[in-house]
């Protein structure tokens, strides 16, 4: 792909970096990789900072800004949740057409698929709420590395469960928290909200996830991932 640009017109400013930076413990310097991009997917959901359009298009402008790199690094550590279709939908310019994860509640294993450049849960199309045309143009980096940790959850679980659906996938760092899970909130007559599980995530394959997501590399400080990152390109 040369030149790809995904997005044009105006979007809001993201306060993100959009270079690839990892902060080194024990000089707390912060680290560039040649040829690796970076985007950090926040926590979106609850008491949000920004809507969920200006969360996307953030996102999306990451990504059409280093389309072209050859390695990207997508960090979900201490991402405790929210909205997991905000989050996906911000990462679809990383997945073709195709079945990316299912829902499973009761005996109803519902898809969460990319289809015709929109994401959709069931036959729902999700995105259009929240972009006005679909995402068709896609990148092919040779490698995404995605960082998670323990406190890695619930909405953070689901955007790392599609991105295991791609095959040019690592995943680093520390198993996740454990809260795979689907839940339905009701607001209590006091104003309280009841948050009930009523079904688990699955990946593309199916499998679920009860007690948290094991990486494929366990690592755990910055130096670890940088020194594996800065190796494994070489390959």
């Amino acid at each position: 792909m040369k030149d790809k640009v995904l997005l044009t017109g105006r979007f809001p400013k993201a306060k993100v970096d959009s270079a690839c930076l990892l902060k080194v413990e024990d000089n707390n310097k912060l680290t560039k990789i040649p040829d690796v991009a970076y985007i950090r997917i926040k926590r979106h959901g609850y008491n949000k900072t920004i809507s969920d359009k200006d969360y996307i298009f953030n996102n999306l402008k990451i990504i059409s800004e280093q389309a072209n790199s050859n390695y990207w690094i997508i960090d979900l550590r201490d991402n405790t949740g929210g909205s997991n279709w905000v989050m996906i939908t911000s990462l679809l310019p990383f997945f073709e057409d195709n079945v990316l994860g299912y829902s499973k509640i009761n005996n109803d294993d519902i898809p969460w698929s990319k289809k015709d450049g929109c994401f959709f849960n069931g036959v729902n199309n999700l995105s259009k709420g929240y972009i006005n045309y679909p995402i068709i143009n896609t990148i092919h980096p040779r490698k995404i590395y995605v960082l998670i940790n323990h406190r890695t959850s619930s909405a953070g679980e689901a955007t790392l469960i599609t991105l295991k659906s791609l095959s040019n996938v690592k995943v680093l760092g520390k198993k996740t928290m454990g809260a795979a899970t689907m839940n339905t909130n009701t607001k209590l007559s006091n104003g309280d909200m009841l948050n009930l599980t009523a079904g688990y995530m699955m990946d593309a394959k199916k499998n679920i996830y009860p007690y948290g997501i094991e990486p494929d590399y366990e690592l755990c400080s910055e130096d670890e991932i940088l020194n594996f990152i800065k190796s494994d390109i070489k390959e």
